[in-house]
């Protein structure tokens, strides 16, 4: 985190228990929200005051009462209000693993819409979202299947819009694969030392500019071997790098059209 922190970039903390601890679900017979608020209440007091700090109160819930996980969260967004001296970006994961695929659809973005600052302002209340590019947008599989742009991404931002409220697309991924099923999708020629799943992603983080800053996204490395996930994005030695890497995905100096 002081790594992140010392380049002055934007830093996400997250809570990865999938709203799970011992097999049991936060306010919902495991950890109570006074527990849960209490551990953000350590987390946004550490960094009470270093606005750069972004807090992501649970990385994917699901199979919950839905109902319930949003009076959870709630309890946790005023505690990080309690503690801090500065406001900060809060992101609300939703349902089904915070699937920006359901987001309208099974009605969870709408519920955590419900959630607001102690004040009743929704100022820097983030929604979470995630996506992957392959079959079951898990993000396990080489082969792309899909950009999730005019099914996912245009009804949601035209929601945020609407609505008036932004998100974040904390986790998306092309795998290292020149493997694409997508109808339609130009091929890069053969002479490209550079991978169609990736001009896939550039397709979606070029097209989300059209999206009047209500959608977002994050840059998240994975050490290569840690087995978390077939679509990863190595650290660089140097942070400027690793910037580079994502002005080149998005604006076409590696990838091809």
């Amino acid at each position: 985190m002081q790594s992140c922190l010392a380049v002055g970039a934007y830093c996400v903390i997250d809570v990865h228990n999938f709203a799970r601890w011992n097999g049991g679900i936060i306010g919902q017979g495991g950890p109570t929200n006074v527990q849960f608020a209490d551990l953000w209440t350590q987390l946004a007091t550490k960094y009470a005051d270093n606005e750069f700090v972004i807090f992501e109160l649970m990385n994917e819930p699901h199979e919950l009462i839905f109902d319930s996980w949003v009076v959870s969260a709630q309890a946790a967004v005023n505690a990080i209000r309690a503690a801090e001296t500065v406001s900060h970006i809060i992101l609300l994961p939703g349902d089904t693993f915070s699937s920006a695929g359901t987001f309208i659809s099974s009605g969870w973005g709408a519920a955590m819409a419900k959630i607001t600052n102690p004040d009743k302002s929704t100022t820097n209340l983030i929604f979470d979202l995630h996506k992957y590019l392959d079959i079951d947008n898990s993000g396990d599989h080489e082969e792309c299947v899909m950009d999730n742009v005019a099914a996912t991404f245009e009804p949601v931002a035209a929601w945020l819009r609407t609505n008036k409220r932004q998100a974040i697309l904390s986790e998306t991924g092309a795998a290292a694969s020149d493997s694409v099923s997508i109808s339609n999708f130009s091929q890069c020629n053969s002479q490209s030392r550079l991978l169609t799943c990736f001009a896939v992603l550039r397709r979606l983080l070029r097209t989300k500019r059209i999206y009047q800053q209500r959608l977002g996204c994050l840059y998240r490395l994975h050490r290569v071997g840690s087995g978390q996930s077939r679509q990863q994005v190595p650290p660089r030695p140097y942070p400027e790098q690793d910037r580079h890497q994502v002005d080149r995905y998005a604006d076409g100096g590696v990838v091809c059209d």
